[in-house]
């Protein structure tokens, strides 16, 4: 039932892959929604939430499902092969785009020397207690990106 939900927009034409129609379970679980992820996981018979593992098997899952046939819109044939290849694999560049909201609610995005060099300019507008600026960004492995903000996952969704 998950897989069929999140192919309605493919199936629809509204997005090419699944990860990119950000109102779907997927979407948001790509995107970091803890709550999505469980979900995917529960939906695999998955116990305890290993999100590399369960996004890894459900994008494969979702794009062997969601294959175009002569009766119904949906994803290439090569489309899917790559998809397989890569045992469902996200590039560092896909993870990014999708999480480009939750990147730009951070303010500064860079290294934490970047982060904390902006944040000493801007020193005056943040609480006395906030003793440094750069906070590590979260579900993901972003090769220590970090942002002024702590991100979590609510400021997010109450923006939607």
């Amino acid at each position: 039932m998950a897989s069929y939900i999140d192919l309605n927009a493919v199936r629809a034409g509204l997005a090419e892959d699944p990860k990119d129609y950000r109102f779907c379970g997927y979407g948001e679980a790509v995107a970091g929604n803890r709550w999505s992820r469980k979900g995917l996981a529960m939906a695999l018979g998955e116990g305890a939430v290993d999100w590399r593992r369960v996004s890894r098997a459900y994008r494969q899952i979702l794009y062997v499902r969601g294959e175009k046939t002569e009766k119904r819109q949906g994803i290439s044939q090569r489309k899917v092969r790559q998809v397989v290849e890569k045992g469902g694999r996200l590039s560092p560049a896909e993870l990014m785009q999708c999480r480009v909201r939750y990147l730009s609610d951070g303010a500064v995005l860079g290294t934490r020397s970047f982060v904390e060099e902006i944040f000493e300019k801007h020193r005056d507008q943040f609480g006395l207690k906030r003793k440094s600026g750069a906070r590590p960004m979260k579900f993901g492995d972003w090769g220590g990106l970090c942002t002024m903000r702590d991100l979590k996952l609510q400021v997010i969704l109450k923006n939607l």
